[in-house]
């Protein structure tokens, strides 16, 4: 990345290089308050993967604070659009006729990650990145000073220790380890190196590194990245900020020919820009490069090629969503899973803010495991129960369980039992063979969609469905047609947040005789034991989901969770990776 084949004096500080012209060292501090920032969904920007979610804190302040601490993050666009529309940072490169490079598919990517790793689970694999300073680095770059404008702040802060806090966010789920700086006169490393012809300056050969940073690699290091003060250059160019090498599991990178008898050299407010831009970026790229990820031909993206330092600089330093689906996979970074596993803090905070409820069809199977979880959990202050008659709840029920007997061919009548509910809850369903075709369609479309309307107009902001794996408008089957005309309908009522949940095959006890449904769970046993999250789902865990997603903070308006997302969110399946993690090393423990 960024090599150079020019004969120019020497490469200053471009305009890209200078639109970060501070950086905040806390990145991990800075995390949860960046991440309330801006209301769009699944942004990834500045320093690392930052996944942005509406939150609380979508304050004026808060906007003003993140435009100090980056002030241009990309050529042409403000800052303030980013904040509306956080896909089109991800512009479509233009293809060259014949393309010079055809680019790499997730799915091209996976087969040759997935060859690789064939023998080992994600738990085995090497999981720590390990960065090396190599020889002495000027005092101004050991101890320097950011400044930015906002509320006049100053620190000082250590490079390496920011570029560990950089890495360990950009490749979440690994981690990354700063190890003690070494001399190579010391070591006896052997590499080879000239002085340029026009800057003057020493250069080392980057091939030669990598036989020495792949011996002292730990045996639980996944790549190490050397880091050096001196210029470098490959075998066949003049100049390069960094490279790495697969083979070797390595990479070596210079800090971009910044001369130390510069003018600037005192005066680091001047250049961290320049030194931080340029080896974060380079870091970011080329260790994607030692994780299987090829240069990106259809976005701008970090994964792009460079030819020169200033294009280097030049581009962005997010990922598109082709790379970063192939970095998570290779990380074992899970965004739903994330969502589950941070589902218990968020419980508290949501139950703190006293929320109110109804739910429809809370009789049924599925309806029920629901409301029992509700109930152990505690997550409302008031929960409505509406139904056809009343059941008899368990003992264990709150007083915050009220039930209201309602008649859905009537329920203008009833408006008043949605008065004060946020959120909604609908598991309602029959079958054809239990009401007929006609009954099928009033219970499963028209109450629904009837009891939904009413509850928005009453204040809900918050509706969540159980719908079905095939659920489509345009089916030629009534079960599957009439679950997807009921999304359709949904989602034109402009809830302030619409959760879908598409369970396929719900594994449960019925009360009621659906032999149908019997036969086909005994044929799907075996499935379900090995393929959990293929074509079943126990409704258990389908509760568990909605309850997690529930209290998760809102990625987007429209939210539509397939059947293995709902395993994955649900954080108690037997297809939940992060469950499976924790079984294992429990038994390990054992």
């Amino acid at each position: 990345m960024g090599a150079s084949n020019s004969s120019e004096s020497e490469i200053q500080q471009s305009s890209g290089a200078e639109r970060l012209s501070c950086v905040d060292p806390h990145f991990r501090s800075l995390m949860g308050k960046l991440e309330r920032l801006a209301p769009a969904a699944q942004r990834i920007f500045s320093l690392g993967k930052l996944y942005f979610v509406q939150g609380d804190r979508d304050t004026e302040n808060d906007k003003n604070e993140f435009q100090a601490l980056f002030p241009s993050l990309d050529r042409g666009d403000s800052t303030e659009s980013k904040f509306e529309s956080g896909f089109e940072l991800f512009h479509p490169l233009k293809k060259s006729t014949p393309p010079l490079q055809h680019g790499q598919t997730f799915m091209q990517w996976k087969a040759g990650h997935d060859f690789q790793y064939a023998n080992l689970t994600c738990s085995q694999r090497r999981r720590v990145i390990y960065i090396q300073p190599i020889d002495d680095f000027p005092d101004f770059v050991k101890n320097f000073r950011f400044e930015w404008n906002f509320q006049s702040r100053t620190m000082s802060v250590d490079l390496f220790e920011m570029l560990q806090g950089f890495a360990q966010i950009f490749f979440s789920g690994m981690d990354v380890c700063l190890l003690p700086k070494i001399e190579m006169a010391e070591i006896g490393w052997d590499v080879a190196s000239r002085y340029h012809q026009v800057t003057g300056q020493k250069q080392y050969l980057v091939s030669d590194f990598y036989p020495h940073l792949r011996r002292i690699l730990p045996p639980d290091g996944a790549c190490i990245l050397g880091l050096i003060w001196t210029d470098l250059f490959p075998e066949n160019f003049n100049f390069v900020l960094g490279e790495a090498s697969v083979k070797h599991l390595a990479g070596i990178f210079c800090f971009g020919r910044f001369p130390p008898s510069s003018s600037n050299a005192q005066d680091l407010t001047k250049i961290t820009g320049s030194i931080v831009w340029k080896l974060i970026k380079v870091i970011s790229h080329e260790t994607c490069h030692l994780f299987g990820l090829d240069h990106c031909t259809f976005f701008r993206c970090a994964m792009n090629e460079s030819n020169s330092v200033p294009e280097a600089v030049d581009q962005p330093l997010f990922l598109c969503p082709v790379c970063l689906r192939k970095l998570h996979q290779h990380c074992g970074f899970d965004v739903v899973e994330r969502m589950s596993a941070e589902a218990e803090s968020n419980l508290e905070k949501y139950r703190a803010e006293g929320h109110s409820a109804f739910v429809l069809g809370y009789s049924g199977e599925s309806g029920k495991v629901l409301v029992q979880d509700l109930n152990n959990m505690k997550v409302f202050k008031r929960v409505v129960l509406v139904g056809r008659r009343e059941v008899a709840l368990d003992p264990s029920f709150g007083p915050e369980f009220e039930q209201k007997v309602v008649d859905f061919e009537k329920l203008e009548d009833y408006r008043d039992v949605f008065q004060g509910m946020d959120v909604g809850f609908s598991c309602m369903g029959t079958t054809r063979a239990k009401s007929g075709t006609e009954g099928f369609v009033r219970v499963d479309h028209d109450y629904v969609l009837n009891a939904a309307q009413i509850a928005k107009e009453q204040g809900c902001k918050h509706f969540n469905f159980m719908s079905t794996m095939s659920a489509d408008k345009n089916s030629s089957l009534l079960y599957a047609r009439t679950k997807g005309q009921v999304e359709e309908a949904l989602k034109v009522m402009h809830f302030d947040r619409l959760s879908i949940f598409r369970p396929a095959v719900l594994l449960c006890n019925r009360e009621e005789s659906r032999p149908g449904e019997a036969v086909a769970r005994a044929f799907l046993k075996p499935v379900s034991y090995f393929f959990p999250t293929a074509i079943t789902v126990p409704v258990e865990v389908v509760s568990h989901a909605m309850i997690n997603n529930l209290v998760s903070p809102a990625k987007q308006p429209v939210e539509v969770y397939e059947n293995k997302a709902i395993h994955q969110l649900s954080g108690i399946s037997s297809g939940c990776g992060a469950k499976q993690s924790r079984s294992a090393e429990s038994s390990k423990a054992k």
